[in-house]
């Protein structure tokens, strides 16, 4: 991982942190979409899959995977690119909010 790339997750990181919309769910699952990022080599935009990030964020229920994600597009933490061919896969981006 680069400096910049370093630097721009800890402002991700810091901002997950202060906003207090969020709940353990909704950083559990910023957590799993920073593994996937990771493992993709750091760049934007990344394939996600559900399967694997409810994997990776403990989160049982669909239902509370498909609330948090929607709140993460709504609250501005990521860009969401869906895709419903299997083979091609969903991207994301994650962003850095610049209000608030």
């Amino acid at each position: 991982m680069s400096n910049e790339q370093f630097q721009f997750l800890m402002r991700f990181l810091n901002k997950i942190a202060d906003d207090e919309r969020l709940n353990a769910s909704h950083i559990s699952l910023c957590f799993a979409l920073i593994i996937c990022w990771n493992d993709q080599k750091n760049k934007f935009p990344f394939k996600i899959s559900r399967r694997i990030l409810m994997n990776y964020g403990k989160i049982a229920s669909t239902s509370t995977y498909h609330i948090c994600i929607n709140n993460l597009i709504s609250f501005g933490f990521i860009r969401y690119e869906p895709s419903y061919d299997p083979y091609q896969g969903t991207l994301v981006t994650l962003l850095i909010r610049t209000d608030g």
